[in-house]
């Protein structure tokens, strides 16, 4: 099977709103339990994505990633957040996955990484007017999903779990 056609059969919602600078600076709030934890134990806000996946530096590592390897990693999301008002924890791990190897020395463009939103995670990928629509609230999401596209990560959404949204 062809990307193209692969891609056609797994995309079945739009996966991403429109992102406001609000949602951006909203992810970035300091108070947010996680940030505030990470801050406190010294870790580093990320290379790449500095709002979540937060890593620590290793001094002298016991292993070290080959800096010229390549990494092709599809991460299923199917959890259900804690609420509609929570983030996916999962994506986090996707985050923690591209700032670690990036820490580690592996170049960014080493990195070929798709999410793939399925079950109860399908909803994670909504866009922000569909999520408040479907579950009454923001889309708590919407900026880590910007984030991870911006860093060039490819989201998709599985079309048989997006027909149980509709």
């Amino acid at each position: 099977m062809n990307g193209t056609v692969g891609r056609t059969l797994v995309v079945g919602l739009v996966l991403i709103g429109v992102l406001s600078v609000a949602d951006r600076v909203a992810a970035q709030d300091p108070t947010n339990p996680q940030m505030e934890r990470a801050l406190s134990l010294g870790t580093d806000l990320g290379p790449v994505i500095d709002t979540s996946g937060f890593v620590f530096a290793v001094e002298d590592p016991d292993f070290t990633l080959p800096p010229d390897q390549q990494f092709k990693v599809v991460f299923g999301v199917d959890a259900i957040p804690d609420g509609p008002e929570a983030m996916n924890r999962f994506l986090d791990r996707v985050t923690r996955f591209i700032n670690m190897h990036v820490e580690a020395g592996v170049p960014r463009e080493n990195l070929d990484l798709v999410v793939m939103l399925y079950g109860g995670g399908t909803g994670t990928g909504l866009s922000n007017a569909a999520y408040r629509e479907q579950f009454g609230v923001d889309n708590p999401n919407t900026a880590l999903l910007r984030n991870l596209a911006d860093a060039g990560v490819e989201i998709f959404a599985c079309a048989q779990s997006a027909q149980l949204l509709a």
